[in-house]
């Protein structure tokens, strides 16, 4: 390898370490906030980046998005305004929807994948498990919405239903339910924020 690169990959870590860590101490003004938010960052780095590379890690690809792209995120947020930790059925669902995220992502690019040699989840499984593994990950998705929406009113559960619906009338029309998935969560996650601007509801 070109010892420049090197040098030059080495002195970029460097200074994304150090701006990562004083943005940590401008933006949080407890430890709590500061070490999520830079464990994050080391989680996204170590994703990505040689040697570790989660991301060509079968089940920490999955693991480390779900945290550096999930519960941290949120957790990131609730700690910068102040908020404490949010509730279970929230980081769980994000969590949760984070994995489904990144194992469609796998999906998508499977063929690509194998053949640079990457050894995801979905490459080690092979690509008709890997759907059964999104299918189920898509159901747990759309509980766990449930379960957020039940804490806040038990009548926005009934809102499953023709998500449901669409998913079971869809399968296995793969382009279709992915959607649907999305814009239950998507939908989920507004009905909470605006417990949250409007109760004060975490």
């Amino acid at each position: 390898q070109n010892p420049s690169l090197k040098n030059q990959a080495k002195a970029f870590l460097i200074l994304l370490t150090v701006s990562a860590i004083t943005s940590a101490l401008l933006l949080y003004n407890n430890a709590i906030g500061q070490l999520v938010y830079l464990s994050s960052i080391v989680l996204a780095m170590f994703y990505s980046t040689p040697p570790l590379r989660f991301k060509g890690r079968p089940v920490l690809d999955l693991l480390s998005h779900s945290l550096f792209f999930g519960i941290l995120l949120v957790l990131q947020g609730y700690y910068l305004v102040g908020k404490g930790v949010p509730e279970p059925p929230l980081l769980a669902l994000v969590g949760v929807y984070s994995v489904f995220l990144e194992l469609r992502n796998e999906l998508e690019d499977y063929y690509a994948d194998k053949l640079a040699g990457y050894n995801t989840t979905v490459v080690l499984l092979g690509l008709n498990r890997g759907l059964k593994l999104l299918s189920m990950i898509s159901i747990a998705v759309v509980s766990l919405s449930g379960m957020l929406l039940l804490h806040k009113s038990p009548f926005l559960v009934v809102t499953a239903v023709p998500f449901l619906a669409l998913w079971f009338a869809t399968n296995p029309r793969y382009e279709k339910y992915v959607r649907a998935i999305d814009f239950y969560v998507i939908f989920t996650l507004l009905v909470h924020l605006f417990y949250v601007v409007n109760f004060g509801s975490t």
